[in-house]
Parts: C-alpha cells; structure tokens; sequence
C-alpha cells in the first residue's frame, strides 16, 4: 500500500489554525468553499471575491524520489488577482509539521509585513499531583502545543524557562540542589 506525501497529517489545517491563533485571520470551512484549486491560476478571483475573501491560499504536497516530501505554495490576492507568493519547501516527512508552520509563517509575513513565529518551540512547566508528591516537568513543544517533549522530570521545582537568544539553548530554575 502506498503511503501518501502527506503520512496522514492535513497540511492545510495546520496552516489555517496557525493563522487563525494569531488572532488575524479566519479560515474559510471547506465545505464552503467555491472550489479546491491546487496552483494560483486556478483560483477564481472573482467567486473568491463575491464570497467575501480576500486571499486564498493553495497548495500541492509531492513525494520525492528521495523520500521528502515538497510542499508548494501559493498566495492569492483575491482583491487585485496577484499572487504574492509562490514558494517550494522541501522537507523530510518527519518534519512535514513544521514545514506546514514555515508555510504559515511565510503568509503570515507575505500578508501582515512582521515575521510569523509558527516555525518556534515553546518550553513550560508542567506539574501533576498534589503536594508533598508533586512531579515536575519540564517539557517543550511546537508553538501550537503539539509534540510535547518531556525534557526534564524533577521531585523539586522547576521554573522560568527561557530560550537563548539563538533559540538553542534553554535555561530554567531547579531547586534540585
């Protein structure tokens, strides 16, 4: 059986939810849509328009002979018919998430002129159970909060996470000793 480019994960759905969290855009349900064009000059602007939207985001996922996955975007400008953006990732299946968060990101800046920040990671502290036997966790995650990885598990508290300026390195409070 072969497996599709995607592995499963809806590529769209993580763009549009990562736009929509910023609080600057809302998605069109796909059971409204007039059409599902795959590459801009399959957009009709005009209908797009009559429906209230004023860019249209489509794409196409292709499986290399290599085994990435490409990821090809294009961004419509609905209003004047332009396509702002038509841009090709290249990603390894295993990163297909975050290649869909670089897509956002792309938009995101295409659109609103400031740099989308869907591509980072967040770190937080995670505790369960009640005192005196509580466990804390350190944990780290994409910025949607999905792919939580569990960095660190103490007995002892655990705090204040914070990223190096390079995003590599992370620092955080432990009363361990």
């Amino acid at each position: 059986r072969a497996v599709p480019a995607d592995g499963g994960l809806d590529v769209a759905a993580v763009v549009q939810r990562d736009l929509e969290s910023s609080g600057r855009f809302k998605g069109m349900p796909r059971t409204d849509m007039i059409s599902t064009p795959t590459v801009a000059s399959e957009v009709d602007v005009a209908g797009w328009k009559q429906q209230r939207n004023d860019y249209v985001v489509v794409g196409r996922l292709a499986a290399q002979s290599n085994g990435d996955v490409s990821v090809d975007v294009d961004l419509v400008n609905v209003l004047t018919g332009q396509t702002l953006l038509s841009r090709k990732w290249t990603v390894k299946p295993a990163n297909l998430r975050n290649g869909a968060h670089r897509v956002a990101d792309a938009i995101y800046e295409k659109i609103i002129g400031v740099r989308g920040a869907f591509a980072t990671r967040i770190a937080y502290v995670s505790v369960d159970g009640r005192p005196p036997a509580q466990k804390f966790q350190l944990i780290v995650a994409d910025a949607d909060g999905e792919n939580p990885r569990m960095i660190l598990q103490s007995d002892r508290p655990l705090m204040s996470p914070a990223w190096s300026a390079d995003g590599e390195w992370l620092a955080y409070v432990s009363f361990e000793r």
